[in-house]
């Protein structure tokens, strides 16, 4: 069921994206084994599906900002790992606001919440 939610999800059915959503709040465990799919599909939004993120769905991501091979998913990069409880997020996180990734300057928000510009304290 989850797979065929998915796959429609990722060929723009919004009634499966928003099935997925509720999988999601009620179960985010649900969806752990179809993250490496659902990135493969290019399925990054809400990126509350990836909440359930495990460290090698989470290094995926990381390697994808880092690499500045997708600077249009950018955004959808860095909520998904926000919506994460990973440590390797958290860390990747703080890494960027000294030296921010490819990209990163064509964002009104940086890493930190605040506009890529802005330093703080």
């Amino acid at each position: 069921m989850i797979q065929d939610l998915v796959q429609a999800a990722a060929s723009g059915d919004y009634d499966a994206l928003g099935r997925l959503e509720k999988v999601a709040a009620a179960d985010p465990e649900a969806l752990a084994g179809y993250l490496h799919q659902m990135l493969d599909l290019g399925l990054l939004w809400p990126p509350s599906l990836y909440r359930a993120a495990a460290d090698d769905v989470v290094h995926r991501v990381i390697d994808q900002i880092d690499s500045g091979q997708q600077p249009a998913h950018l955004n959808h990069l860095l909520l998904i790992l926000a919506h994460t409880r990973d440590p390797l997020a958290a860390a990747a996180l703080r890494r960027w606001q000294q030296t921010p990734p490819p990209g990163m300057e064509q964002l009104h928000v940086g890493s930190s919440g605040h506009p890529p510009t802005c330093r703080t304290g």
